[in-house]
């Protein structure tokens, strides 16, 4: 059954076995949902009512069916079947795209995938137990990557790209193998790192990236347990603080809420907590402020207000709300006041991320609306 989270509360809305789900990033009254083995619906008043949006597609799906909304093009949607379907036109009809995957079995099927954020093609896939396949192309070509992966030690399970570039990314493996349980990339899978370290010997259902983070930090969500990493480490941390003793299934941080991290666990409910950044940490360390941005909605231009404790250098970071960078630039302020005036004329109406880091990792991310 669908779900639809709201003012606080659940209502049911999509009978059956509720699997994969998202809502329109554009319009928040265009919602698509499935059940399960991959029959998709779409819902254009926000959960309503809701009509089949299978047309074209001519393959099975595994019993939870991944589907997705291209990060930059809000009417392109992809979905994992035996082999990867593409639709142009918001699941009104679909196509199988020109890239095959070679050498699986027939009776498997694409387990999870995820299109980069900072460049739509660029395309990870899982399928079945024949590993990970990866596109630079827009689907329109295919390569099995599975160099560093011990693919015999159990099904992988996630894999999440970095917001900002296409070419690292996280793949997650479930099973009781010890040492076994993540592995990197930063060359696009041509090779996979073990990153494994000191994570319990259980297995890993999902992964996530956090939005902004200047370290890189990503989430994972065991049989027991959240754990994070980020580039400046190689120890996991727990992070599990008010969950319950049970599998954590899915995880997922908003673009538009980039500071809560949500959990889905099995059989005891969903779950949020704030993020161990971007939660009010000074630029200058210590006891500086927060930052000030006016006027916020802003058609034109906005000022950032800053107080440091002494000069720096910082960087200014602009993405839109599915992490894609749209704006960088480095500034020397020399007092201890920052101000900068940006432009937003440019831009078309709707939520923004701005991101101020200092060289040191510290960081602030406030949002901004282009009205």
């Amino acid at each position: 059954m669908a779900l639809i989270y709201s003012g606080g509360v659940y209502r049911a809305s999509l009978a059956a076995d509720g699997t994969d789900c998202f809502i329109d990033r554009t319009n928040d009254q265009t919602m698509y949902a499935s059940i399960s083995s991959g029959a998709f619906y779409k819902s254009t008043n926000g959960g309503t009512s809701w009509n089949p949006c299978t047309t074209g597609i001519t393959a099975a799906g595994a019993f939870v069916t991944p589907w997705k909304q291209d990060p930059q093009v809000p009417t392109t949607l992809y979905a994992g079947r035996t082999q990867m379907f593409k639709s142009l036109n918001s699941a009104g009809s679909w196509l199988v795209t020109p890239g095959v995957m070679s050498g699986v079995s027939s009776s498997e099927y694409i387990t999870e995938f995820a299109i980069a954020p900072s460049n739509n093609q660029y395309i990870y896939a899982i399928h079945g137990t024949t590993g990970m396949f990866v596109s630079t192309d827009g689907a329109t070509s295919w390569n099995l990557r599975n160099t560093g992966i011990n693919i015999a030690s159990g099904a992988l399970t996630s894999v999440s790209v970095d917001p900002s570039n296409p070419s690292i990314a996280y793949v997650t493996q479930s099973g009781f193998s010890s040492g076994k349980k993540v592995y990197k990339t930063i060359d696009a899978g041509l090779t996979w790192t073990n990153v494994s370290y000191n994570l319990p010997n259980l297995p890993v259902n999902c992964s996530a990236f956090e939005i902004g983070s200047a370290t890189g930090k990503v989430y994972i969500g065991m049989d027991a347990g959240v754990y994070y990493i980020d580039n400046t480490s190689i120890t996991w941390t727990l992070y599990n603080s008010g969950l319950p003793n049970t599998p954590v299934m899915d995880l997922g941080i908003s673009a538009a809420a980039p500071n809560k991290l949500r959990a889905a666990t099995f059989g005891r409910g969903v779950y949020e907590i704030d993020l161990s950044i971007n939660t009010g940490l000074a630029i200058g360390g210590g006891n500086g402020k927060k930052i000030n941005v006016y006027p916020n909605p802003s058609h034109n231009q906005v000022t950032v207000d800053i107080q440091v404790e002494k000069p720096t250098d910082l960087l200014f970071e602009i993405s839109d709300v599915a992490g894609k960078i749209l704006f960088t630039q480095s500034y020397t302020y020399s007092s201890d006041k920052a101000t900068q005036l940006l432009n937003m004329s440019a831009f078309s109406k709707g939520i923004y991320f701005l991101k101020v880091s200092t060289k040191q990792g510290l960081s602030e991310t406030v949002k901004l609306i282009r009205d």
